[in-house]
């Protein structure tokens, strides 16, 4: 709600900015460490000109929502129209479960310098079946402190839990290895159940750049993959970023698509590739065929063990 008392209808890019790149050393093929104040705040600057509107944010992605309070602040207009996901960061014990929810809320909102989150989202997959945090979320709405919870989470089991638990919401990971979320089946599901859907980790936290002959011992699993998927690259001539943005774009029934980049360039080429949409029908199913069983030490990066 605005001034006035108008209730103001936000326009939600499909093209989601993920942040946990502003605010950590973050992705496995970073070369770049941390990125500056300055260096944050460009790539920010250059989603907002670009027409992205949807930010994606956590306490956990260290300073990404001060960096992004800092950019809401700095023009009179810019809370009206920007969309804010952000997560729940670890709370407390049962007893205090509704003040440390309340309280984490806040802390965010301070940091961003917004009065309501869009989107708030579990980040511990292991909170969606606790009712006590199902109950803190749904007060928060009542509230009008956010406008839809839900979940970012790893495996369809626990899309199965957030949909029976009544989450709107979902983020899920999906990329040019990691068919699970994407099946025509699944996606109808979230559409009847009317679940906002958001695809994040389309590079793979950087994975899908990695040299398949340079790759550490934890994940030469993965070199055969990558080595197929260069092969594919070389022989439809198309860099390896747009043909992951395009596949996941192609995708119908995604409702939004998550970015990071670690330079206002490389976002402007992942923008690029996402406007550019076309997709060679045969690329796509030969995509989806030859990397339709990518074991899950891949797929899931919580499996990358050192």
């Amino acid at each position: 709600m605005i001034s006035g008392g108008w209730l103001l209808i936000k326009h939600k890019s499909k093209l989601v900015l993920g942040t946990a790149q502003l605010g950590l050393d973050y992705g496995i093929a970073n070369e770049y460490g941390k990125l500056s104040k300055e260096e944050a705040i460009d790539i920010i600057k250059t989603a907002w000109r670009n027409e992205i509107t949807v930010f994606d944010t956590a306490p956990a992605y260290g300073s990404s929502e001060e960096l992004l309070g800092d950019f809401i602040k700095s023009g009179k207009s810019i809370e009206e129209k920007i969309t804010i996901i952000t997560k729940l960061s670890k709370r407390n014990s049962a007893a205090d479960i509704v003040e440390s929810v309340t309280n984490n809320l806040r802390w965010s909102m301070d940091k961003l310098g917004v009065n309501k989150i869009d989107y708030l989202l579990l980040h511990d997959p292991e909170d969606i079946s606790n009712k006590y945090i199902i109950n803190a979320l749904k007060n928060l709405k009542d509230e009008d402190l956010i406008t839809e919870f839900g979940a970012s989470i790893y495996s369809i089991e626990e899309a199965e839990i957030a949909i029976n638990k009544g989450f709107s919401v979902l983020q899920v990971p999906a990329n040019l290895f990691d068919h699970r979320f994407i099946s025509e089946k699944l996606i109808n599901e979230f559409k009847q159940q009317h679940i906002t859907v958001f695809v994040r980790s389309i590079f793979l936290q950087g994975l899908l750049f990695l040299n398949p002959l340079e790759l550490p011992s934890h994940l030469a699993e993965a070199k055969p993959y990558l080595t197929e998927l260069l092969k594919i690259c070389n022989e439809w001539r198309m860099p390896l970023h747009e043909l992951a943005v395009k596949f996941i774009n192609n995708i119908a029934g995604v409702d939004h698509i998550l970015v990071g980049a670690l330079s206002a360039e490389q976002l402007s080429s992942n923008i690029k590739a996402f406007e550019d949409e076309h997709l060679p029908h045969p690329l796509k199913e030969r995509i989806i065929d030859i990397f339709k069983d990518v074991p899950e030490d891949i797929i899931d990066p919580r499996c990358w063990t050192r």
